[in-house]
C-alpha cells in the first residue's frame, strides 16, 4: 500500500496531532455521500458548529445557484484529481458565505481508490488561541500540508502511469498473440501447398508412365508455395526495418507513367478473364524523387489487394495524375469493399477488414501497413475509400512532385 492510500480512520489517527493543532481548517468525509468523519477545531470556529454536530452527517451542499457544472467533492472523488478553488461558499452550505480558497484531495483504500476526501481551507483565519497565530507555526503547517498534496499528486500519477503500462504491456500480448496466430495460418497454408504438390510430384515420378505435363504442374504449384513464403519472410522483415528505422531507400528522379505501365502489364497478363484492368496514364511525364523498388511494391501491393479483394471478378483501375504540386496514384475495384470505420484500420499491423476474415480471404494485414510506412518515408501520404461492404474501395497515394 502506498505512503498516502490511508483509510479516512488511518488518517485522522495518523495526523490528528498535526491538525489539531492547525489553525488552517480540515476536514475529513468518507464515501459518495460525503459523510463527515472528522473536523478539526480550527474548521468547527469557522463554521460556528461544534464537532459533535457535523460528524456522521453529510457534508455535501448544493450547488451554487444557476451554475449546472457537478458538485466539486463528488467530481474529485469520483476522479481522485486534487482540485483547487476560491471560494468555500461553493460546497459549504453556511447561514454566513465563507469565501476562502481550499483544496481538496482525495483519500484513497488499499486498492488505491478514492474512498473519501481531504478538504483544508488554504488560508489561515485568524480564529486560533486569543484570535492569535504565530506565522511560524502556519507557516510549517502550510509546508507540511503542501508537501503532503505533493505526495498525493504523485502517487496519483504512479498510479496513472501503472494503470498506463499495464494497459500498453496487456495491449502487446495481444498485439504478440494475434501475430503468432496470423503468422502461422499464413505461414502453413503456402507450407501445405508445398508439401502436397511435392507428393503428387514424387508419385508422378515414381511411375512408369512419366507423365512431364503433370510434372511440371506439380513443381509450380511448389513454386508458387515458395514464393509465397518468400513474400511473407519480406514483408516481416520490412516491418521489423521500418520500426527500427532502418528501412533504406535508393532514391533517383522517377517518371512514375512508365512504372505504372509495367506493374499493370503483368496482372493484366496473368489475370486472364478473371477481372477487367484499365489504366488512366498522363500523356507529360510526372516526375517524383523516390526509390523505385520501393514504389514499385506499393504499386504491386495495391493491385493485389484489388484482384484478392474482388473474388468474383470484376473492374480494376489505375489512375494517375497531378494534383497541385504533388502526384496522386489511385488503385480502385468493384470487390468487397470496406465495414464502417475500417479506413484506418486496414493500415495497422495486422489491420483487416472483418469481412476479409469471414470470407477466409488469405492475408497477414501488413501489405497496406508497409504501404504506408513507404509513402511516409518518400514525404507522402496514403488513404483508403470506400461507400461500403460490397461497393468496392479505392486506394490512393500522394507524392510530392520534382
Amino acid at each position: 500500500m502506498s505512503p498516502v492510500a490511508l483509510s479516512t480512520a488511518q488518517l485522522v489517527h495518523g495526523a490528528r496531532t498535526l491538525v489539531e493543532s492547525s489553525p488552517l481548517p480540515m476536514v475529513a468525509t468518507e464515501g459518495p455521500a460525503h459523510i463527515v468523519r472528522y473536523v478539526n477545531p480550527a474548521f468547527c470556529r469557522l463554521i460556528g458548529q461544534s464537532a459533535a454536530v457535523l460528524v456522521d452527517s453529510p457534508f455535501s451542499a448544493p450547488v451554487v445557484q444557476g451554475d449546472d457544472s457537478p458538485a466539486l467533492l463528488d467530481v474529485v472523488l469520483a476522479t481522485g484529481t486534487p482540485e483547487f478553488a476560491l471560494d468555500l461558499a461553493r460546497v459549504c452550505g453556511t447561514a454566513n458565505a465563507i469565501h476562502l480558497p481550499f483544496a481538496v484531495w482525495p483519500i484513497l483504500g488499499d486498492d488505491d481508490r478514492p474512498i473519501g476526501l481531504l478538504l483544508q481551507v488554504t488560508e489561515a483565519t485568524g480564529d486560533g488561541p486569543d484570535g492569535q497565530i504565530d506565522s511560524g507555526t502556519a507557516a510549517e503547517l502550510r509546508d507540511v500540508n503542501e508537501r503532503l498534496l505533493v505526495a498525493g499528486l504523485l502517487a496519483q500519477e504512479q498510479a496513472e502511469l501503472q494503470i498506463t503500462l499495464r494497459g500498453e504491456a496487456e495491449a502487446a500480448l495481444t498485439v504478440r498473440d494475434e501475430f503468432i496466430s496470423i503468422a502461422a495460418h499464413e505461414l502453413r497454408t503456402p507450407l501445405t501447398g508445398i508439401k502436397t504438390s511435392a507428393q503428387l510430384a514424387l508419385r508422378t515420378l515414381e511411375d512408369s508412365d512419366l507423365d512431364k505435363a503433370r510434372t511440371v504442374r506439380y513443381l509450380l504449384g511448389i513454386e508458387k508455395g515458395a514464393n509465397r513464403l518468400v513474400q511473407l519472410v519480406n514483408d516481416l522483415m520490412d516491418v521489423s526495418r521500418m520500426r527500427s528505422g532502418n528501412l533504406l531507400l535508393r532514391v533517383n528522379a522517377i517518371d512514375l507513367g512508365p512504372l505504372v505501365s509495367s506493374v499493370v502489364l503483368r496482372y493484366v497478363e496473368i489475370g486472364g478473364e478473371r477481372y477487367r484492368l484499365t489504366t488512366k496514364l498522363p500523356a507529360t511525364p510526372l516526375v517524383v524523387t523516390a526509390d523505385a523498388g520501393r514504389l514499385e511494391q506499393v504499386l504491386d501491393n495495391l493491385l493485389s489487394n484489388a484482384v484478392k479483394y474482388s473474388p468474383g471478378g470484376g473492374e480494376i483501375a489505375v489512375n494517375l495524375r497531378q494534383a497541385g504540386n504533388g502526384i496522386v496514384l489511385n488503385v480502385s475495384d468493384t470487390g468487397i469493399g470496406l465495414t464502417a470505420g475500417m479506413q484506418e484500420r486496414i493500415f495497422e499491423p495486422f489491420g483487416r477488414a472483418p469481412n476479409a476474415r469471414r470470407q477466409g480471404l488469405p492475408g497477414m494485414g501488413l501489405g497496406l501497413h508497409i504501404c504506408r510506412c513507404i509513402a511516409e518515408a518518400h514525404a507522402g501520404r496514403i488513404w483508403a475509400e470506400s461507400p461500403g461492404e460490397g461497393q468496392g474501395m479505392s486506394v490512393s497515394l500522394w507524392l510530392p512532385r520534382l
